[in-house]
């Protein structure tokens, strides 16, 4: 209860700002249409592990502020995804239970509108940022955490907002949110926190509606057809057990993409990787390896967009030379570029092994 009267008082006070018109000084340094949003969050920790027979899951909640800004088609990317809202957010969530604790968030947020009417909206929101939750796994103190290893995690949202009143400077929000907390195995354990909400909200604008841009809107970058690419990327993961060694990750990967449109991309890759991690389990079973073990080549087709100087990628691939995965020898990777120039870009990579975080990757690159 406490929690929801904060909320709603917090929500008036948006509501009562959002009234106030924009001076002549205000209009200038505002070009573009900006606004806060205010949400209530509620749902329950997902049991993704089936482990109901050793944590107590219950249903948390929580508040999550946002400041956007609305593009206005002077980029040409703006124009191709109907204006997007980009922004930050600061997000808390109490999950009700003294195992998980509470965590607090601060994330980048993109709205992308799939519908606009003039009373009704529906927009897809993606966050990504980092996140302190408060317990995590000791072994003394906390030995039945399974979920989260470290207080630092990355934190992810997506998922569809609902929105009434499109015409008027003051929206109601409603919708739903799939969370991700996860430290990307670089501590243990990491089986990873997700929550499936839903949530409420309101979203005012500050400020009178500024115009849309109405010139020749500029490309930020320009894909070729065909790209060529090559990154380098480096890792740090514990292995097997909690509070254990931590050791490094080297992972390379070249490859075609083709574009689609101006906004997908398509293409096939390889990956080599050095990950002496794995040769702890090895021992552990008693399994013979040699020095070229912790080598892994593997080979990926891929599909992503782009916006602007950003793409967001996955890669889905096999290994062809494996020493350590048993069964199917299947890998993923989610990866975030950013083009600093027209051929250098900057490289953030999520690896996975079925869908479990392996570890995140950091690197650079070069497109041809």
């Amino acid at each position: 209860m406490k929690l929801c009267s904060t909320f709603i008082i917090a929500v008036v006070v948006l509501l009562s700002t959002a009234q106030l018109q924009a001076s002549d000084t205000l209009r200038t340094k505002l070009p573009r249409n900006k606004y806060l949003s205010l949400r209530y969050l509620h749902g329950p920790v997902y049991d993704h592990r089936q482990l109901s027979g050793v944590l107590d899951f219950r249903p948390g909640d929580g508040i999550g502020a946002e400041y956007l800004v609305e593009t206005d088609g002077s980029r040409a990317w703006e124009n191709v995804y109907g204006h997007p809202r980009l922004g930050a957010a600061l997000y808390y969530e109490d999950f009700h239970y003294d195992v998980l604790g509470k965590a607090f968030s601060g994330a980048v947020v993109a709205e992308f509108p799939m519908v606009k009417k003039r009373f009704f909206g529906m927009d897809m929101r993606f966050l990504a940022g980092a996140a302190y939750v408060t317990k995590k796994f000791d072994s003394d103190n906390n030995p039945a955490n399974l979920l989260i290893g470290s207080h630092f995690s990355a934190f992810f949202v997506f998922g569809p907002q609902f929105a009434f009143f499109m015409n008027r400077p003051q929206r109601l929000l409603a919708g739903f949110n799939f969370v991700h907390y996860s430290n990307g195995a670089m501590r243990l354990p990491n089986l990873g926190l997700n929550l499936m909400q839903w949530h409420v909200g309101v979203q005012g604008r500050i400020g009178e509606e500024r115009p849309k841009f109405t010139g020749e809107p500029r490309e930020t970058i320009v894909y070729n057809k065909w790209q060529k690419y090559f990154t380098a990327a480096f890792g740090v993961r514990e292995n097997q057990q909690p509070e254990g060694p931590k050791f490094f990750i080297l992972s390379t990967t070249a490859g075609v993409y083709r574009m689609f449109g101006q906004r997908f991309r398509a293409g096939v890759g390889a990956d080599f990787m050095r990950d002496e991690s794995e040769l702890t389990r090895l021992g552990n079973y008693g399994v013979e390896h040699y020095d070229w073990s912790p080598y892994l080549l593997g080979l990926h087709l891929s599909c992503g967009v782009c916006f602007g100087r950003t793409t967001a990628t996955l890669h889905l691939g096999g290994f062809v030379v494996n020493e350590i995965y048993d069964g199917v020898p299947l890998y993923d990777r989610l990866v975030i570029n950013y083009f600093i120039t027209k051929h250098i870009m900057a490289n953030l990579g999520l690896r996975t092994y079925f869908m479990r975080a392996e570890y995140i990757e950091w690197g650079v690159g070069y497109m041809f």
